[in-house]
């Protein structure tokens, strides 16, 4: 190196450069990555622009987000106006800014034990992890969420312990991201008490001027959204009740792909270093992984393809990993200075190991290459089925607010004036309560055929593709089979005669988007244009066209 590059700015500059060079590796491998779940925010997000409140589609007052703070956040994309606002650009950029909360709060831990190399070390990890890129691009709350989390044991342990600041607004704000954020703020409560009474330094007084004033700010978001929506948790969190259900193992096994998946076995192995002679910043970290593992393993994870449930923990491991190859490296210096070199290397390999597996370039577990394919489905799926299929979806139902079952909540409730039924139950309270696992996995949401009884819908659309060509449902019955649970729903409302198949077909191409409508009086079932370029048809009826 020139004397130019060995001094501290232009290594600084360096090390930035070789970050921004690795976030912007991962984004090209995650590429638009896309999720309906996302949208089921916007459309809350939309909702509250209008000055509707925070309600799903069409003025349903359902909590079928669990990521409050992220919804307002979100909801100024829908001031820019336009048919189509750039929500998915807006969140993005604001995932961006809390990557940088990330960064910077992780510089911050580890700054805590070690300098300025094994500072940029970690954030270099943090930055070739393609878990945390995929975050950030889907649109949903969990790298906003993972990067308030790790800012608030930052400003915690930062903080000196006799003389308690602010760290715990951290944790609030982190709860308000994500309804379980009560997970993380409920450790520090009682890492502090704990601590704090260990060392005779507890005075309650203190602790309370601390701890109350966002402790009351939260119960007041509590109390507020548990009046406006009649329930103490989110639909969301009823509908996922039944994850372990067909496997008690599940959460267990989604934890430890994660895991090995982060290289977290050679990661946590350096960090028994950092636990050989603890202070309580090693042991906050350590504690903390070992507690939200366990939280994980008992929810049973998701099927989200970035370990969406243990993402919170990962930087305390790429913290604890960096603490303590740090002391190892110093500790095998001291007592055997001839094989520094050797302990050098040993370190180098273990890190570069380590950011190996958390790369997504490279497939190096069968865990991996299936979290990919998944990802990739899941983008296809977004772009090429739900959105792809918006121009047609949009002349389905005749008049705002008439209701339309989907089991995609998302697309369906932020693109069309249909009063949506969410058919998993994370936006309806009478499938997240009353349902079950029947016919469906569970790790989606639930089930409740008889519900449709009271439900007594307007609509249905036929599920994927959700867009063929004209004449690829021949018959009324292949319409219903090709619903979602269109059989088994047809035992409980009798589609084969109370409702009709209709096409919206798409003049120029004759692709269709198929749907069965409810029979009215005084609605005849003639075929009606349906904007430019498109025609609605009911190809099945008595002497219409099937």
């Amino acid at each position: 190196m020139t004397p130019r590059l060995r001094a501290p700015g232009a290594r600084v500059a360096l090390a930035v450069a070789a970050i921004a060079a690795l976030l912007a590796w991962q984004a090209a491998l995650v590429g638009d990555f896309r999720i309906d779940d996302a949208y089921i925010s916007f459309s809350f997000a939309k909702n509250l622009a209008a000055g509707e409140g925070l309600v799903y589609s069409r003025g349903e007052r359902v909590e079928g987000y669990s990521n409050f703070l992220w919804v307002v956040l979100c909801a100024p994309a829908y001031a820019l106006g336009g048919a189509d606002p750039p929500v998915y650009a807006v969140a993005r950029a604001l995932a961006g800014a809390f990557f940088a909360l990330l960064l910077g709060a992780v510089y911050r831990l580890v700054r805590l034990r070690e300098g300025p190399p094994a500072a940029f070390g970690a954030l270099a990890l943090l930055a070739a992890t393609t878990d945390l890129a995929r975050a950030a691009a889907s649109g949903l709350e969990t790298l906003p969420f993972v990067a308030l989390v790790a800012a608030g044991a930052a400003h915690y342990l930062g903080e000196a312990p006799d003389r308690r600041g602010r760290s715990l607004w951290w944790f609030v704000a982190a709860a308000l991201m994500r309804i379980d954020g009560f997970v993380p703020l409920l450790f520090v409560l009682g890492f502090e008490a704990a601590s704090a009474g260990l060392g005779r330094r507890l005075r309650p007084r203190a602790f309370a001027r601390w701890a109350l004033p966002p402790l009351a700010a939260y119960a007041l978001y509590f109390a507020a959204r548990w009046a406006y929506y009649g329930l103490p948790l989110p639909s969301t969190y009823y509908a996922k009740t039944l994850v372990t259900a067909g496997d008690p193992y599940r959460g267990y096994k989604y934890v430890w792909d994660a895991l090995w998946g982060w290289g977290a076995p050679v990661a946590l192995a350096f960090g028994a270093a950092a636990l050989r002679r603890p202070r309580r910043e090693a042991l906050f970290a350590a504690a903390f992984v070992a507690y939200y593992a366990a939280y994980a393993v008992a929810t049973g994870g998701d099927w989200m393809p970035f370990s969406r449930f243990v993402l919170p923990l990962y930087p305390f491991v790429v913290t604890l990993f960096v603490w303590g190859a740090a002391t190892a490296l110093r500790a095998a210096a001291a007592r055997w200075p001839a094989a520094r070199r050797a302990a050098a290397a040993a370190v180098a390999g273990a890190y570069l190991f380590v950011g190996w597996l958390v790369d997504g370039h490279t497939l190096d577990t069968r865990a991996e290459a299936i979290k990919r394919g998944h990802a990739r489905h899941i983008a296809r799926h977004t772009h090429d089925n739900l959105l792809a299929s918006v121009p047609w979806a949009r002349h389905i139902v005749r008049a705002p607010g008439e209701t339309l079952v989907t089991d995609y909540a998302g697309v369906f409730a932020v693109y069309t004036d249909a009063r949506v039924i969410d058919m998993w139950g994370l936006c309806n309270v009478e499938i997240a309560r009353r349902g079950n696992a029947e016919g469906i996995v569970p790790i989606y949401g639930k089930t409740c055929l008889p519900c449709y009884r009271e439900f007594d819908p307007d609509y249905f659309h036929a599920n994927l593709p959700l867009v063929r060509p004209a004449g690829d449902l021949a018959t009324h019955q292949a319409v219903i089979a090709a619903v979602f649970q269109g059989p088994a729903i047809d035992r409980q409302i009798d589609l084969q005669r109370r409702y009709a198949t209709g096409r919206v077909r798409e003049a120029a191409t004759g692709r269709s988007l198929y749907f069965l409508e409810k029979r009215r009086a005084g609605r005849p079932l003639r075929a009606r244009p349906a904007g430019p370029g498109f025609v609605v048809e009911y190809p099945f009826e008595p002497g219409g066209l099937g």
